[in-house]
């Protein structure tokens, strides 16, 4: 899911495993620009990092938590 809150920050370049690359992928192409912005902001208006990451998972395209086991 923080690849989602890193974009919507405007982070344009990720380091990660590359076994990771094909579940990062798929979740920003399920979500787009906008999207990833109004995740980020949700998670940044939290009071604590629970309620952040609640909030920044709501917003999460049902089918990227299902496939990712995010729930």
């Amino acid at each position: 899911m923080s690849v989602r809150v890193l974009t919507g920050l405007g982070v344009t370049s990720l380091s990660m495993s590359p076994a990771a690359l094909p579940a990062v992928r798929f979740a920003l192409k399920r979500h787009s620009l906008e999207t990833c912005q109004g995740i980020s902001a949700s998670a940044r208006a939290a009071t604590s990092a629970a309620d952040g990451r609640a909030a920044a998972l709501a917003l999460v395209d049902p089918v990227v938590r299902e496939v990712l086991a995010l729930d």
